[in-house]
């Protein structure tokens, strides 16, 4: 059983794709204004709690572009809280597929992956994991490459080994 969950996005206008304020914060952030970046996400969360977006992209700002680990954990609450907003969004007692196809889906499993990755950076690898095979369960043709990053980890490689392997 597949499911597709309602992306919320505060201040979109569907006639309008110059108003999603998501993609805003990303070009601000590709052009270096950091700063504004995340406060734009944090305006959407201001709006609404529910927009999973946001809490990803502040998760991805903290985490890759601060290396401290007090960055991480902050990633790391940014990433809970939008898995928090999604599993609420769920219908009870889920146990069905989010597929990445479905375009409303990918803000929840980006959460997941950003989680899981905020845990193996802690060294934290048996979260980590669980959190991994929760997204091949959730989405088993693998869109976020979980697989790959699953047979690093359990071939003892730590998230900064394996993030320096990666080709970005």
């Amino acid at each position: 059983k597949t499911y597709e969950m309602e992306q919320v996005i505060p201040g979109e206008d569907w006639n309008d794709p110059d108003s999603d304020p998501i993609i805003e914060s990303v070009d601000l952030l590709h052009a270096g204004a950091v700063d504004d970046a995340r406060r734009v996400l944090q305006q959407c969360l201001t709006q609404d709690t529910r927009c999973i977006d946001a809490y990803v992209h502040l998760g991805n700002i903290r985490f890759r572009h601060y290396h401290s680990e007090i960055a991480v954990e902050q990633a790391l609450k940014s990433y809970r809280a939008g898995v928090a907003v999604g599993e609420q969004a769920l219908p009870e007692g889920f146990n069905g597929l989010l597929l990445w196809g479905y375009i409303d889906n990918r803000p929840f499993l980006r959460a997941l992956h950003g989680l899981a990755l905020c845990e193996w950076r802690l060294g934290r690898t048996s979260c980590a994991r669980s959190v991994f095979m929760r997204l091949l369960m959730l989405d088993p043709d693998d869109a976020l490459r979980v697989r790959f990053s699953m047979h690093a980890l359990d071939c003892g490689l730590s998230y900064v080994d394996y993030a320096d392997e990666e080709v970005c």
